[in-house]
């Protein structure tokens, strides 16, 4: 009799057992995903965490294999962020990833190269974009060139030999005559000179 009682209770101990790991596991599901590049080629060693977004709480961190696949199982039922970092690419976030009960989510996240900001500053090719040093010492934008008579500001700062030149070249530009008559006088500037001769005469 004893040990039929015994029997009894051990059976019943180990359904009880069975049925609370059954239902531990049947409330559980997994993710699994692949992790590439823009190239598809598949990224080794990347770092993913998984966070319950219902707690905030990380519930998995864990790292793709040599095939760039992850996969997270006994995981409670929920949504989850899935966020994933690797050297040289920018960090991809994933956010309402079902976990459902006793089924495998699967998602394929393709990572992005980082950005490569050039930096401004002093001496920079995007500081040079904008101004340039004069050979004068004059600093002004390349998309405006303003002769430096115009620019009082930098007048102390202009050879006057060279704002002698420039007034000069204005001041032959501005005559048109000359370009297209060099060495000559025009007919009029002439005709002046005779007659103050002949008035003289």
């Amino acid at each position: 009799m004893g040990t039929v009682n015994r029997s009894l209770w051990s059976f019943f101990l180990a359904l009880f057992l069975a049925a609370q790991a059954f239902a531990q596991g049947g409330a559980t599901g997994a993710i699994t995903g692949t992790v590439q590049d823009p190239s598809g080629a598949v990224v080794a060693g990347a770092d993913v965490r998984i966070v319950n977004q219902d707690t905030g709480v990380l519930t998995r961190s864990l790292k793709t294999d040599a095939n760039g696949v992850f996969t997270a199982t006994l995981l409670p039922v929920g949504t989850y962020t899935v966020s994933i970092n690797s050297g040289g690419f920018q960090e991809a976030k994933f956010t309402d990833i079902a976990v459902r009960v006793t089924e495998t989510t699967r998602m394929n996240a393709r990572m992005a190269p980082l950005k490569v900001l050039e930096k401004v500053g002093p001496g920079s090719r995007a500081e040079r974009r904008y101004h340039h040093r004069h050979d004068r010492g004059e600093r002004r934008s390349p998309y405006h060139p303003q002769p430096p008579s115009l620019h009082p500001e930098l007048s102390t700062t202009v050879d006057p030999l060279f704002r002698n030149q420039f007034r000069t070249e204005r001041l032959r530009l501005s005559r048109p005559w000359r370009r297209s008559h060099p060495g000559q006088w025009p007919a009029r500037r002439q005709q002046q000179l005779l007659d103050r001769r002949n008035q003289r005469h």
